[in-house]
């Protein structure tokens, strides 16, 4: 549908600054309260949800080993000598700590904020994170889901590593959270012959 706009393609979209709650917040403003403002009599019926697919902090085609950063995160990440250690070999608990960082200013300033203006609308908010594992992000999610890429989880080719877990994290996320359903999206990226969405 959108030419060389894909991962690895050449006019792959940059990310937004989904860190930035004032860049979230305009988000909102230019697409939610639009979709509302056309079609609002039919929120919590026909529309039930607002579908959220893998935002990536860093965009579709970012430099390998870019990190995620906004204005005003290095005090919440409290400690300076933190960064260094993001860019050498080792240091996994360094590495670990600035990705919870990370992910709690993702909560607060991307998933809450829409899931708390799909709240006050009358309907869900559902998708998923960018990494079929991040399970904690899925916390704010009315519908949590998941994506369930087959070439990760095929038979014979291996069914463990980072995405093994991904159809389950939507369903745990659900029933620890209190939530009625969970929702899986499938069969991406598994057309015949290598036709990705054939």
């Amino acid at each position: 549908i959108h030419e060389n706009e894909d991962d690895g393609e050449p006019d792959a979209p940059k990310s937004a600054d989904l860190l930035n709650p004032e860049a979230v917040q305009c988000f909102i403003r230019l697409t939610h309260e639009r979709y509302y403002s056309v079609l609002g009599d039919h929120f919590g019926k026909t529309v039930i949800a607002i579908f959220t697919d893998e935002p990536d902090i860093t965009g579709r085609n970012a430099r390998r080993g870019a990190l995620p950063w906004t204005e005003g995160f290095l005090a919440e990440l409290g400690d300076p000598a933190l960064l260094p250690c993001l860019f050498f070999h080792g240091h996994e608990e360094e590495k670990r700590r600035f990705r919870q960082a990370v992910n709690a200013r993702m909560i607060r300033t991307y998933y809450q904020p829409l899931a708390d203006w799909c709240a006050a609308h009358g309907i869900a908010l559902t998708g998923h994170p960018a990494k079929g594992y991040d399970i904690g992000l899925l916390a704010p999610f009315q519908l949590p889901g998941q994506d369930l890429v087959w070439r990760y989880v095929e038979p014979g080719k291996g069914i463990t590593g980072d995405e093994s877990v991904l159809g389950k994290c939507a369903a745990d996320s659900a029933r620890h959270g209190g939530r009625r359903r969970n929702a899986n999206e499938c069969f991406g990226c598994c057309g015949k012959d290598g036709v990705q969405w054939s």
